[in-house]
């Protein structure tokens, strides 16, 4: 399968890297910012460049693109991909509305070609392991569910993005646990001695089937850090991404440690990508399971803002 890349920021350099390494697929070619020491430095790696994906699509063999750009450049080079009949992965950006995603779903369903839009905790392998551990009821029933996130500051600050950044971790706890019922959410902004921002959030989530998560997303934080504890009747998964041994399974009858390494989580999204495109697996998350995600951080957000709880409706849509 041949590829273009498009965008060369901190996500398409990690994509770039991950697709060479993928067998059977070619990278031909490479949209980025007009400078010479970027167009020497994709020339030096044997990648072709290309000013912008127009001329790319005119000179180059592609079978899917890569859309690695801020979100209010996605919209319409997602479009022009499909007018041309390429598949395309877009990288999630908490800033895509749910309008701009149905936009380019639709556009994408029109001209026969595949939209996979990432939640890359459904492909990082600690995550990946405990929802499989979960599914296979080692903890039980589940009871009480804890997870948090911290991290820095984004390159450039988007005041309304804050919660929108837990996004990921909603994909992934609904496809864990299920629905969605009701959010309530807190939120603390406060001046650091230096002048910078911290920002905190407390958020709870009741899901359809009683279960409660506590979920804390907070920044700036340096170093990354993820954490979850997954509680039922049977047993307990604990993770840390800053540990050693960074996850935990805590069974009624015995307790082990595994740690998941190997592939990273943009290289196994890109290889179901290639699988999605070859008609052996469906896209996942499907449209669908975003905009959810998507439902839900917008609850979280309303939440926040007015003080009280909110109910997401059964099926969509929010009460």
């Amino acid at each position: 399968m041949k590829i273009a890349v498009i965008g060369l920021g901190k996500t398409g350099q990690s994509h770039l890297e991950a697709w060479s390494e993928i067998e059977a697929v070619k990278v031909t070619g490479v949209v980025g910012e007009d400078s010479d020491s970027l167009q020497d430095s994709v020339r030096k790696k044997g990648f072709s460049f290309y000013r912008d994906l127009e001329n790319l699509l005119l000179q180059a063999k592609v079978d899917a693109v890569d859309i690695c750009v801020p979100a209010s450049l996605q919209a319409e080079l997602v479009f022009q991909a499909a007018k041309a009949g390429k598949h395309v992965i877009c990288s999630s950006s908490p800033d895509v509305d749910v309008e701009n995603i149905k936009k380019m779903d639709k556009m994408c369903n029109q001209h026969g070609v595949q939209l996979l839009t990432g939640h890359l905790l459904r492909f990082t392998p600690a995550y990946a392991d405990a929802h499989e551990q979960v599914k296979k009821g080692v903890i039980g029933k589940p009871g009480v569910i804890r997870l948090s996130k911290s991290m820095p500051f984004p390159e450039e600050e988007n005041e309304s993005s804050f919660l929108m950044l837990g996004a990921d971790e909603f994909d992934w706890l609904r496809w864990t646990f299920g629905e969605v019922k009701r959010v309530m959410a807190k939120t603390v902004k406060r001046s650091g001695n230096e002048g910078d921002s911290i920002e905190y959030a407390l958020i709870t989530l009741r899901m359809a089937d009683g279960t409660i998560c506590h979920m804390e997303l907070s920044r700036p934080a340096i170093p990354f850090e993820t954490a979850f504890e997954l509680s039922g009747d049977g047993g307990m998964i604990t993770y840390n991404s800053r540990e050693s041994s960074p996850l935990k399974l805590q069974h009624s009858k015995d307790e082990s440690l595994f740690s998941p390494l190997g592939t990273s989580p943009c290289k196994r999204q890109l290889e179901h990508f290639v699988r999605c495109v070859s008609d052996r697996e469906r896209p996942l998350p499907s449209i669908n399971d975003t905009l959810k995600a998507k439902e839900i951080a917008y609850a979280v957000a309303r939440s926040a803002d007015e003080g009280q709880p909110v109910s997401l409706a059964e099926g969509s849509g929010i009460e």
